[in-house]
């Protein structure tokens, strides 16, 4: 069974397509208009061993909030999508992920009871010019269409970028829904 989700969002500020394969080999092709948001993106696509396409135009002029939110609820509809009925996979899980002097983590219950916890203390307010109020929302809202339960984050030590970066990579862990031969 192939597990692919595809998403066609557009709205009066955003126009955005998207395509998951939760079965690929990490490759990604992304383009937000924003470009620490595309790289972000495309490692969560290598770390999560998906394959990911987002092709995202926004009223960028305006502000980025619009097409970071949006793609984040696209995201979530395709994710839904590809999991279907959810048979073959773990119902909860979580995951750590240590890089330099940094620690991530994430945990998930795919119940469809939505809920999503952002706890990430980064004192940064942006990365070049993307604000981290951005990313909250891009997670609340991937969250919202997909039907965690919960998503706990925290990032321990380190540098900001780094923090910024498993921040991110944290979808990993819930975006690792590789089939486990069991029903969830």
């Amino acid at each position: 069974m192939k597990r692919v989700g595809t998403v066609h969002r557009k709205t009066a500020e955003t126009n955005i397509r998207l395509r998951i394969d939760l079965d690929g080999r990490g490759k990604a092709k992304i383009a937000t208009g924003i470009r620490f948001f595309d790289h972000m993106l495309d490692l969560v696509a290598r770390h999560g061993a998906f394959d990911l396409t987002i092709e995202a135009k926004g009223d960028l002029d305006v502000d980025q909030h619009h097409t970071v939110e949006d793609v984040g609820i696209a995201l979530g509809e395709a994710v839904a999508q590809a999991i279907g009925n959810k048979k073959g996979i773990l119902r909860a899980g979580y995951f750590l992920m240590p890089m330099d002097e940094t620690l991530a983590a994430a945990a998930v219950d795919l119940s469809g009871r939505p809920h999503c916890v952002v706890n990430a203390k980064i004192k940064a307010e942006r990365v070049g010019n993307f604000r981290w109020s951005w990313w909250k929302i891009f997670s609340e809202d991937l969250q919202r269409r997909r039907e965690p339960t919960c998503i706990c984050g925290a990032c321990m030590g380190g540098r900001r970028i780094i923090k910024w970066r498993h921040s991110l990579r944290r979808l990993r862990g819930h975006c690792d829904l590789r089939w486990r031969g069991t029903s969830g």
